[in-house]
């Protein structure tokens, strides 16, 4: 375990954005392992259940994208998925990378960096008994990871589900463009929220002030150029969500 602090006492952060996806597949271990090598202090990556109920870190509801695989994903064992070809659709170099279960991404970078993990509209299931948020915060107290973790998710039923049953962890409420910042503020602070990420598009005139008031960190999504980035940071943003890497951000001098 390194000296990481705990989430809440972070300051600002640049989250690494499905890993290093600008030189590697999304959302694969080497993506993952990209960002601890160059440094990012925080990353986020996407999560849903296979047909068996696993948690299985990957984007789209679908395989065609990012896989050499056909259908949904919740449609497929873990034992199938595993087989498929996570690289290659990137580039041939990667042929080998494969959908990683999200137990093994979180013991590869617990302690290392600080973790967003988004639960992905596939993954709800109405038995919470079922779902993915009781698999995914037992995983977390068996590693011993809470500390450095924020969930977030644009289900907001998800969200309230991960609140009821741990009263503690770091939550971030996603909002599409366009969504209205009272009411996800007013949501976000019902749920006592660590986080509000907007998009973007809904920063361009500055920060709403909904969000100015709001007592938790703001984090946008997603910046793919330096300037958008800083300008983010100078009209309030705690950090950001970044298509990584961009050239070099100093965040103390903002």
């Amino acid at each position: 375990m390194s000296s990481l602090k705990i989430l809440r006492d972070a300051e600002r952060i640049i989250w690494a954005h499905r890993g290093r996806n600008r030189t590697a597949p999304e959302n694969t271990l080497i993506a993952f392992r990209q960002s601890l090598e160059a440094g990012d202090i925080g990353i986020e990556f996407d999560v849903t259940l296979s047909a068996d109920c696993e948690p299985v870190v990957i984007h789209d509801d679908t395989l065609e994208r990012t896989t050499n695989g056909q259908g949904g994903v919740f449609n497929h064992t873990y034992a199938t998925l595993s087989e498929l070809d996570a690289g290659s659709w990137f580039d041939l170099r990667y042929s080998e990378e494969r959908l990683p279960l999200l137990c093994d991404v979180l013991k590869e970078l617990r302690g290392r960096m600080y973790l967003n993990i988004e639960i992905k509209f596939s993954a709800w299931r109405r038995k919470s008994s079922e779902g993915i948020e009781i698999k995914l915060l037992d995983i977390m107290r068996d590693l011993g990871i809470e500390d450095s973790v924020l969930i977030s998710s644009f289900n907001w039923y998800s969200l309230s589900c991960v609140r009821s049953l741990n009263r503690n962890i770091a939550i971030g409420v996603l909002a599409k463009p366009g969504w209205n910042p009272d009411t996800v503020t007013f949501f976000a602070k019902e749920i006592a929220a660590f986080s509000i990420h907007p998009n973007v598009a809904d920063l361009v005139k500055g920060m709403p002030k909904p969000y100015m008031c709001f007592p938790g960190k703001i984090f946008p999504y997603t910046v793919s150029d330096v300037d958008t980035g800083m300008r983010l940071l100078r009209t309030g943003a705690d950090g950001f969500f970044a298509n990584l890497p961009l050239q070099k951000i100093s965040l103390s001098s903002v």
